[in-house]
């Protein structure tokens, strides 16, 4: 889910650079920009309101049908208590592992690492590179290879042609090639370049890669061109571009025509502030859409593993689970396929040795403690408000060692079990704004 969020985030971001920003010839607000909504397309999707997802917990108890799995047996009881059905179990557990987001998993975890080997090729390669070259001077490396000048790092690479250049040339290339050096520009492509393992399946990636180096050259073409006429500087990127000694870092001629395009005709400074502080409220505007949006979305009780994680289970050791979380769901009778049930079991059936101790599963607060005479018995019922939106009920305590409005920690015994002949099993149930989530897998 945070995958969809984050890509979501940073497709809508991106888009808006390329349509609006992308035209505009303030290239130092551009870069903090491509680099920033890289970090929103993380931070977004895990900012919580708690304020716009808190909703009322509605406890009852389940009337329809409850199911109980013992050594493979499957009982189903109703009000009557009547018909008993064997060997549905594994009805339920049928290919669990094959399912569509273990598939969907292996595939996400493959394109991950496809991409990371490429990118690991490519930094071994200009290791290589790097050894096989002739250092002229001080982080200046001259390779048989045919390739453009680049820098990486603090080390800039030149092709075997560079020594027949005039020294007005080589000293245009070095100056290109430190400039981008000085900016830091190796850091800006290696956030990219993670970024496109991490996102490989989304297309724009490799377009926001690309946007991101063309930005690169604006920057330095600007910077020059405040040193050097805008013609000179031109003229020298057009014979270099032909000699195949491009200093355009690998742009294509039409993009380095643009360069100069923009070299040419530059904005005025207070009209490129006025054209990026216009659109800074829809900005503003997309962020909270995208938040409240998220926040709203989570309402349905999802919840991912990495939350989950965040709990502890409320016994620690000796404990059978005897049923599980079962989503509401639609069986058939084995004997007669015409009858179909429907069975919900939105907790965990726990059972334990006689008087355990039981444990709040995380820091919060003792909500409501109930107590129901089952057959003669006193079960305790106690609802702890764990914060961020989280509830959790025990059900069929025969002790506790807590009052209502009492602060609980994590790990805290809350209460115990009792003896198993009279008290066989506790209930534990996980509540996410209110509806029932499975709290293990």
């Amino acid at each position: 889910m945070f995958l969809i969020k984050s890509t979501l985030v940073l497709s809508v971001f991106y888009l808006i650079y390329r349509y609006i920003y992308n035209k505009y010839s303030y290239f130092e607000w551009n870069r903090f920009y491509l680099i920033a909504i890289v970090f929103l397309s993380i931070i977004l999707p895990l900012i919580k309101i708690n304020w716009l997802t808190t909703s009322s917990l509605n406890f009852e108890t389940e009337k329809i049908l409850f199911v109980n799995f013992s050594d493979g047996q499957f009982f189903i009881n109703t009000n009557e208590q009547q018909n008993i059905f064997t060997n549905i179990y594994n009805k339920l557990t049928d290919n669990k592992y094959f399912t569509v987001v273990n598939v969907l998993s292996i595939i996400y975890l493959s394109g991950i690492l496809r991409f990371l080997i490429i990118f690991t090729k490519t930094l071994i390669s200009l290791n290589r590179l790097k050894n096989n070259s002739t250092e002229a001077n001080k982080n200046l490396y001259e390779t048989k290879s045919q390739i453009t000048a680049f820098s990486f790092f603090r080390n800039i690479f030149v092709n075997k042609n560079f020594k027949n250049l005039t020294e007005r040339e080589q000293q245009q290339i070095l100056t290109h090639e430190e400039i981008h050096i000085k900016q830091n520009h190796t850091l800006d492509n290696l956030l990219f370049e993670i970024l496109n393992i991490v996102f490989w399946f989304n297309p724009l990636v490799s377009k926001l890669k690309k946007s991101v180096k063309e930005n690169h050259e604006f920057i330095v073409d600007k910077i020059l061109t405040e040193n050097d006429s805008t013609y000179n500087y031109s003229y020298l990127m057009l014979r270099l571009t032909k000699k195949k000694l491009s200093i355009s870092n690998n742009l294509k001629s039409s993009q380095v025509k643009n360069r100069i395009k923009l070299m040419a005709n530059p904005e005025k400074e207070w009209i490129k502030k006025i054209r990026f502080i216009s659109t800074m409220p829809i900005l503003i505007l997309l962020i909270f859409t995208f938040l409240f949006a998220f926040n709203l979305f989570n309402k349905d009780g999802k919840i991912s593993e990495n939350e989950k994680s965040e709990f502890i289970f409320p016994i620690k050791d000796n404990y059978k689970i005897i049923t599980g979380y079962i989503d509401e769901q639609i069986i058939e009778d084995p004997e007669n396929k015409d009858v179909r049930y429907k069975i919900s079991h939105k907790k965990i059936t726990i059972q334990a040795n006689d008087f355990t101790n039981v444990l709040a599963i995380g820091n919060g607060r003792v909500e409501k403690i109930d107590t129901i005479n089952n057959w003669g018995l006193d079960e305790i019922i106690i609802i702890i408000d764990l914060n961020n939106n989280y509830k959790v009920i025990y059900e069929k305590l025969a002790k506790i060692t807590i009052k209502e409005n009492e602060k609980v920690i994590e790990g805290q015994i809350i209460g115990q079990t009792g003896d198993k002949r009279l008290y066989p099993s506790i209930n534990y149930q996980l509540m996410l704004n209110g509806k029932a989530i499975n709290p293990i897998k």
